[in-house]
């Protein structure tokens, strides 16, 4: 039995609708907190938006899991002083960049990085942390991510106390960049980019369901991405991106982008740590600073005092949650939370 700080998930997608409640449920089972992405339809992006999202996700909030839900609003140009003002009144926690047409209900999203540096410098003043989807969408789509880095060295360069976190990196170049930016510059890895690489994805069968925007990269990505998460570096923190889809919006001629590690983040990922060559025995420490601690610490929240625990007990990850294909389906972990 392995006793943990209990985790943070700083990035992670429950949707709307009848199938909140579920996708919370999963989530609040391993997590003490998460932050709520607001790429919803409508968006977001108003104080009255954010109100209405709260209400749906507070309602549908388990009884005993002790879960918190930290909240965003979607980042667009038209956002003005005014409800910037009434936004912060509600309490966030981010607000999230999103490149047009970059990912799942973004093609409302930012066209020119500068329309929006009014905003982020109303942001920077109330230190509100900045998260970005990082990739441009016009690039060829393994280098979307590299293609970005330049907008996120402007945003750097244009406001220097601004803390922001580049999500969900998925190649080499994002760990740099954000290792050169400072103290201020933060970056999410997410299982799925951490647990596997493009050959999983397309190198023998095509699996629809590891599909996922960024898309998964090379071998040598994935090690930079792993010597990150558990080389004792402090500004990279788990955010797991867990973006359910309904089996038949992946399993389509025109599959949905997201991969659903909600039900098994933690137990399989810390599999896969403990199956790391640098890692000893039920050494738990690298563990718990990437999901437990550094996140909390770079959102300036105090570290969770409330612990999982982990057992080595065999399970299957089930073939369907809610009609959603999980992360790993059908395969067996040898932890699972106790």
């Amino acid at each position: 039995m392995i006793r943990m700080r209990k985790p943070d998930d700083f990035h992670l997608h429950i949707r709307q609708g009848e199938l909140l409640p579920s996708y919370l449920a999963d989530s609040a089972a391993a997590f003490g907190r998460a932050l709520i992405m607001p790429n919803t339809v409508p968006p977001v992006n108003s104080a009255e938006r954010l109100r209405q999202y709260a209400r749906e996700i507070e309602n549908a909030l388990p009884d005993g899991e002790g879960f918190t839900p930290l909240y965003t609003f979607k980042i667009a140009a038209s956002i003005d002083e005014a409800e910037f003002s009434r936004i912060l009144d509600f309490g966030v926690s981010a607000g999230k960049y999103y490149p047009r047409g970059a990912t799942t209900n973004a093609e409302d999203g930012v066209g020119d990085h500068r329309s929006i540096f009014p905003l982020l410098k109303l942001m920077e003043q109330a230190d509100v942390v900045l998260c970005i989807h990082g990739e441009d969408p016009d690039a060829f789509v393994l280098d979307r991510e590299k293609a970005f880095l330049p907008v996120l060295r402007d945003i750097r360069e244009h406001f220097p106390d601004l803390r922001i976190v580049l999500e969900h990196i998925s190649t080499a170049a994002g760990i740099e960049a954000v290792r050169e930016l400072g103290d201020r510059t933060a970056g999410t890895i997410t299982v799925h980019h951490l647990m596997r690489n493009l050959d999983h994805l397309l190198g023998g069968f095509l699996n629809p369901h590891l599909f996922c925007k960024p898309v998964l990269k090379r071998p040598e990505d994935q090690e930079a991405l792993v010597a990150a998460a558990f080389g004792g570096e402090s500004r990279f923190f788990l955010g797991t991106d867990s973006a359910p889809h309904q089996r038949g919006q992946k399993e389509c001629d025109c599959g949905c982008a997201g991969t659903y590690t909600a039900p098994v983040a933690i137990p399989a990922l810390y599999q896969f740590y403990r199956e790391l060559p640098s890692i000893r025995g039920d050494d738990v420490e690298e563990f718990q600073a990437f999901t437990a601690e550094r996140g909390a610490d770079f959102y300036r929240l105090p570290r969770n005092e409330s612990e999982i625990s982990l057992e080595r007990r065999s399970w299957s990850v089930p073939s369907e949650y809610h009609g959603v294909v999980p992360f790993l389906a059908g395969q067996t972990l040898e932890w699972s939370i106790a």
